[in-house]
């Protein structure tokens, strides 16, 4: 299987690892990575893939609600539009759409994008994530 993660954080390298066991792996982040964009920035990418991980987020409680908007929404919807996928699997946050905050808020409209697009999808909701 052809897998794109979007994302070369933790969570994002810890998965790849683990997945390039089985199957072919390549990577999208805005560096260090076989495609570097800036998904909050429309974008080509003349690959299809089988399915696309999005892990790319921002923490909690760190930013204010445009960065969050531009960066979980915007980019969401750029990833959306603009990666070829049969499955998407989306790594959201617990509590979405339920807690009143701006990370939550868009976590949620992130779903929605999600949801609503053609591709077969996964909403995964973690909740606090640890690990080296």
């Amino acid at each position: 299987m052809r897998i794109l993660v979007a994302g070369k954080g933790f969570i994002g390298t810890s998965l790849g690892e683990r997945l390039q066991e089985d199957h072919q792996v390549e990577y999208l982040d805005r560096s260090g990575a076989d495609y570097q964009r800036d998904i909050t920035q429309a974008f080509n990418l003349d690959h299809e893939f089988d399915v696309l991980i999005h892990t790319i987020g921002l923490a909690p409680g760190f930013k204010d609600e445009d960065e969050y908007r531009r960066v979980h929404v915007s980019g969401t919807r750029n990833l959306i539009n603009c990666v070829e996928a049969d499955h998407v699997v989306y790594l959201s946050a617990l509590g979405a759409g339920e807690v009143d905050h701006s990370f939550f808020r868009t976590k949620k409209k992130a779903e929605d994008i999600v949801r609503d697009s053609e591709m077969i999808h996964t909403i995964i909701r973690p909740s606090t994530v640890s690990g080296r």
